[in-house]
């Protein structure tokens, strides 16, 4: 999540990009055209972000290395002009804080919950459709799940969204048997 302090500057500039695309009724678009562009600043080690954030180069220059970029995808306008605004307004430090506020308020919008799996092996696709149907009913929510294989589980689940976790792990059954046990 963003820092506090970029938080409120970030939420300002996703605020109006949110109401375009409600207004415009482009709001899948333009997360689309998010998600592209952060995973593009994200290609080679943050190396873009550095780019465009260095108050040594100048407001044009980080443009046209953003139009390069640009022309190879089709972006909407309006996703253009923001990442423009940010160099224009000198707050290219806000890209990836903005990147994330917008995906944090599209999933509310969109009523999408983020929930991770930790496992000691991949889940087959019966079990990943069995833990989204069981969290989507609990939560009235669509499931977006991100799963992570942590051999330390040995077996079981770790599921966590929100500020909710679901422990099932075999680790965690024999540490509540041993506290029954020593009290």
């Amino acid at each position: 999540m963003a820092q506090i302090n970029n938080y409120g500057l970030a939420n300002r500039y996703c605020e109006a990009i949110l109401n375009i695309g409600k207004e415009e009724d482009i709001l899948d678009e333009i997360f689309n055209n998010i998600i592209s562009i952060k995973s593009i600043f994200e290609m080679n080690s943050n190396k873009l972000f550095e780019f465009i954030n260095n108050n040594s180069i100048n407001q044009t220059s980080k443009k046209n290395v953003l139009v390069n970029l640009f022309s190879k995808e089709d972006y909407l306008p309006y996703v253009i002009h923001l990442c423009f605004l940010l160099i224009d307004n000198q707050r290219e430090f806000l890209f990836f804080d903005l990147f994330n506020v917008f995906i944090e308020r599209y999933s509310k919008i969109k009523k999408i919950l983020e929930v991770h799996v930790d496992s000691p092996i991949k889940l087959n696709d019966e079990q990943k459709q069995n833990i989204s149907k069981y969290l989507s009913k609990k939560t009235n929510m669509q499931i977006k799940l991100i799963e992570n294989i942590d051999e330390t589980i040995i077996g079981g689940l770790v599921i966590r969204y929100n500020d909710k976790i679901i422990d099932s792990s075999v680790i965690r059954n024999f540490e509540v048997l041993e506290k029954t046990f020593l009290t």
